[in-house]
C-alpha cells in the first residue's frame, strides 16, 4: 500500500504534500532535474564565452558588429529555446512524474530508473508534451485568459500519460475529464509556482545580472558576472522546476481519489500497481 493517506486534499494540503515530497526526496528530484540541465549549462557557457563576451567587448571598444551577427545570434537563441522549452522540459517532467507515481506505491525510485522509463516511451511522451504545449502557447499569444484556462485543464495530461500509458489524444481527454470543476485549484498551483520562480530569480539571478549591467564598461569583469548569472539561472530552473510537476502529479492522484475512488482501487489491488482509469491501458 502507498505511504500516503489517499484522501481528497484541499489546495493547502495538496501544496503541503508537494513540498513534503520534494523535501523528503530532494536528491531524487533535484538529480532528475539536474542531469538534463547540465547540458543547458554547458550550452549557455559556450554561448557566453564565444558569443556574448566578444560582442560586449566589441561594443565597449566601438567596433561595429559583423554582418549577419544579429541573425546568427537570433538563430542560436531560438535553438536554445527549443532545447530548453521542449527537450529539457520533456525529459525532466516525465521522469519526475514517474518518480512521484512510484512513491505513491510506496516503492523506491532512482534517477537512472526514472530516465530509463522515459527513454522507453520517449516518442509518445514527446507527442503529449508538444501537442499540449502548442495550444497553450497559442492561447496565451492570442488571448491571455483562454491560454491560462487551457493550461489548467491540461495540467494532468503528462502525469496521466506517464502513469496510465496513454497517447496524446487519450491523455488530453483524460486531463479534461479529471480537471473539470477544478480549474481554480490548478490555477492556485500555477500561481504558487510563478511566485517561487520569480522569488528565486530575484534572489539568485538578478543580482548578478544587475552587476553585469553596472560594470559592463569594465570588460574584464563581464565574463565573471555573465558566468555567475548563467549558473544562477540554470540552478534556479533546476531547483524550482520539479515543484510544478510534483504538484501536477499529486493533483492528478487527488483528482482520481475524488472522482474514481482510487484509494479503494489500490486497496483492492494490494497496492501492487496503480489501476488505470477508464481510458487507460495497464499502468505502472
Amino acid at each position: 500500500m502507498a505511504n500516503f493517506d489517499l484522501r481528497p486534499l484541499s489546495l493547502g494540503e495538496l501544496l503541503d504534500r508537494t513540498i513534503s515530497l520534494y523535501r523528503s526526496n530532494f536528491v531524487l528530484f533535484a538529480g532528475i532535474s539536474a542531469v538534463p540541465h547540465l547540458f543547458t549549462l554547458a550550452w549557455h557557457l559556450e554561448q557566453m564565452l564565444f558569443v556574448s563576451v566578444p560582442a560586449i567587448r566589441a561594443r565597449a571598444t566601438g567596433i561595429p558588429p559583423q554582418p549577419g551577427a544579429a541573425f546568427e545570434s537570433a538563430a542560436r537563441d531560438l535553438l536554445a529555446f527549443v532545447i530548453e522549452a521542449f527537450i529539457i522540459y520533456l525529459i525532466t517532467q516525465s521522469a519526475t512524474a514517474y518518480a512521484v507515481s512510484e512513491l505513491y506505491l510506496g516503492r523506491k525510485s532512482s534517477i537512472a530508473d526514472a530516465f530509463r522509463q522515459v527513454v522507453r516511451r520517449i516518442w509518445n511522451l514527446a507527442a503529449v508534451t508538444l501537442l499540449a504545449g502548442a495550444p497553450i502557447l497559442a492561447g496565451l499569444v492570442t488571448l491571455f485568459i483562454p491560454g491560462i484556462s487551457l493550461a489548467c485543464r491540461l495540467m494532468t495530461a503528462l502525469p496521466a500519460a506517464v502513469v496510465e500509458n496513454l497517447g496524446p489524444r487519450q491523455a488530453f481527454k483524460r486531463s479534461f475529464v479529471l480537471t473539470r470543476d477544478n480549474v481554480r485549484r490548478a490555477l492556485g498551483i500555477y500561481f504558487l509556482y510563478f511566485v517561487l520562480r520569480v522569488t528565486a530569480y530575484l534572489l539568485i539571478v538578478y543580482p548578478y545580472s544587475l552587476a553585469r549591467e553596472t560594470f559592463i564598461r569594465h570588460s574584464g569583469t563581464v565574463p565573471v558576472w555573465l558566468a555567475f548569472a548563467t549558473v544562477g539561472s540554470v540552478g534556479e530552473a533546476t531547483l524550482i522546476g520539479p515543484f510544478l510537476t510534483i504538484a501536477a502529479t499529486v493533483f492528478y492522484f487527488d483528482l482520481r481519489v475524488r472522482k474514481e475512488a482510487l484509494d479503494l482501487q489500490m486497496m483492492m489491488s494490494s497496492g501492487e500497481r496503480i489501476p488505470a482509469g477508464p481510458l487507460g491501458a495497464p499502468s505502472v
